[in-house]
């Protein structure tokens, strides 16, 4: 695969489309049967042709691919290579905060593989990044920091570009002395290394650096430098800017008539490909107008350069609509595939879930349930045989079974609406001692008939802000499966507290204890561990963990400290 994939990549009679025609092809035939890097070969070189084609969403979706599927030790590409693109391609579509993130984490791969060619276009191209962000700052920290790499790896002959480029962001940050420092550093640095295209845009950075010092003269002689160099490149772009500036130096000298002009030179050399600086054209020919008092003329020009701006702005809105969806449209496809990679483990987890709550219904409604019905038949039939102490104790018996399963659906209810997000909380002052003692009144039958001992120590009132019905249920669970958990006869200590700006509650018993493999699950629903109540009582295995969300849900915290055999201590703290 590999050799088909660089004979099409290489190939001088194919041209791009066709190249991506090729690597689609193979794409297809072998997708199911491509390892790791064979796969982030094929993407690489799809995403590099989408680049090239200008095709951004496809250069982005197969360029990130590429790096999905790398796996190190490829001696087709390099993790670089591919982050190095993927940076430039988000670059290229304004999604800057992600060409910094890629570009970033390039760097440092190509730093720790002492890669310092690699880590220096990087860097330049960071740099490249700020710089359209108006970030001048940090572009030219990059760019000193790319500077500096060139110098120890001995690549003298790229050094003036990055120094340029440098001088740009001082001139933008109006720092004049540095950009014509740069600038002239960057002139001496072509003397060894020419490149014209260089040399004409530093003599127009020190004419701009010039002009802003209101010296006119001097800006002049770097425009005609820059002038004779793009005349004979026939670079019209850098023409019209040279122009620009020059019929901007005529109309602060006091010469506007000799400004239009030049502007009028630039006016005829705007072509479609050009138009963009017709915008800043009509705004010096309303400068120049105004100088000449001609405020009509002035104003027309005015209208046509606001009017420029304004559909200019409209497109450029346009645009970044655009670019957030060619980002949105690739975050999309990035998480479609990795819902996809998921998606089977998350339907494991429901299904198991699924079949543990099937599972308690079935065991602890189904049993009570056919009780009722049992009791309630056998009532109905023989109602005449009772007597009236008889049925009661039935109905009693019947009713006991009925709370049973109300807990089993109230739990279940109460999980449901806290993982749904709607459990509403009201929170109020809450005495903990007072709610304390209160549920362990309730719970009398229970303790009585088990003859559990309750302590209750407290260093006064400690007031909790929590909700009172919530408060009231973690507590309830806590005190119940202490109670279901001890020995017949051994005691239950509850401590109430307070230190520094903390309330603790901590539940003590001295009953079965929890296994330490069984530890980490006794907050997770349906956890039940493999100590059953000491009296038979029923557990659906839901208590601690409504227990834990409630806490949590109150700014809270819980925690279990326990030993098999010597019992358990829940804690909570507020």
């Amino acid at each position: 695969m590999f050799e088909w994939v660089k004979n099409i990549i290489n190939s001088k009679s194919l041209s791009n489309d066709e190249k991506i025609l090729r690597l689609k092809e193979i794409e297809l035939i072998a997708e199911d049967e491509l390892s790791g890097n064979e796969a982030s070969f094929l993407y690489y070189s799809l995403g590099s042709c989408y680049l090239k084609s200008e095709k951004f969403i496809d250069a982005i979706r197969f360029l990130d691919k590429a790096y999905f599927f790398y796996k190190g030790e490829n001696e087709h590409v390099e993790l670089t290579g591919i982050l190095l693109r993927l940076g430039m391609t988000y670059g290229k579509t304004g999604n800057y905060s992600k060409a910094i993130d890629c570009l970033q984490i390039c760097y440092d791969e190509a730093m720790k593989e002492n890669d310092m060619v690699m880590a220096s276009n990087v860097i330049n191209n960071l740099g490249s990044v700020h710089y359209s962000i108006s970030n001048f700052e940090k572009a030219i920290s990059s760019y000193k920091q790319g500077l500096k790499i060139k110098r120890e790896i001995g690549d003298n002959e790229n050094l003036s570009l990055i120094i340029l480029n440098i001088a740009k962001c001082y001139l933008d940050l109006q720092n004049y002395k540095n950009a014509k420092d740069y600038a002239i550093v960057c002139l001496n640095q072509l003397f060894t290394y020419r490149d014209d295209s260089i040399l004409g845009e530093t003599y127009v950075v020190l004419g701009l650096v010039h002009f802003h010092k209101e010296k006119f003269d001097i800006a002049e002689e770097y425009y005609d430098k820059a002038i004779s160099i793009f005349e004979k490149r026939g670079n019209k772009e850098w023409l019209i800017i040279c122009y620009e500036n020059y019929a901007l130096n005529y109309i602060n000298k006091g010469n506007p008539e000799k400004g239009l002009e030049y502007l009028r030179k630039c006016e005829m050399m705007i072509d479609k490909h050009l138009e963009v600086f017709r915008e800043h054209i009509y705004e010096s020919y309303s400068t120049a107008y105004t100088v000449l008092e001609d405020y009509k003329t002035a104003l027309e020009y005015y209208q046509k350069f606001h009017s420029l701006k304004s559909k200019r702005l409209d497109e450029d809105t346009l645009r970044s609509i655009n670019e957030l969806e060619i980002s949105y449209k690739v975050e999309h496809e990035k998480q479609k595939a990795e819902i996809e990679r998921l998606r089977n483990v998350e339907l494991v987890r429901l299904n198991e879930e699924k079949n543990e709550f099937l599972g308690l219904v079935a065991h602890d409604l189904k049993n009570p349930l056919s009780s009722i019905l049992l009791s309630v038949s056998h009532l109905k039939r023989n109602i005449a045989r009772f007597s009236q102490e008889d049925i009661i104790k039935r109905l009693e018996k019947t009713e006991a079974v009925t709370n049973k399963m109300q807990e089993i659906i109230k739990h279940l209810l109460d999980v449901n609406a806290i993982e749904r997000g709607d459990y509403n909380l009201k929170p109020e002052d809450v005495n903990a001692v007072g709610a304390v003692n209160e549920i362990i009144e309730e719970m009398q039958e229970q303790i009585v008939n088990k003859k559990i001992s309750f302590n209750v120590e407290s260093n006064g009132d400690v007031m909790i802000k929590s909700d009172r019905i919530a408060f009231r249920e973690i507590i309830s669970n806590l005190l119940s499966n202490a109670v279901k958990y001890s020995y017949p006869g051994s005691p239950v200590t509850v401590k109430i507290y307070k230190q520094e700006e903390k309330k603790f509650i901590e539940v003590i018993d001295c009953g079965l204890g929890i296994k330490e493999n069984e530890m980490k699950n006794i907050f997770k629903k349906f956890a039940k561990t493999s100590n059953k109540p000491t009296a038979g009582e029923s557990s659906t295995g839901l208590g601690l963990s409504i227990v834990k969300k409630l806490t949590e849900l109150m700014g809270g915290e819980i925690h279990a400290e326990s030993e098999e055999g010597k019992g358990s201590k829940f804690i909570l703290k507020f």
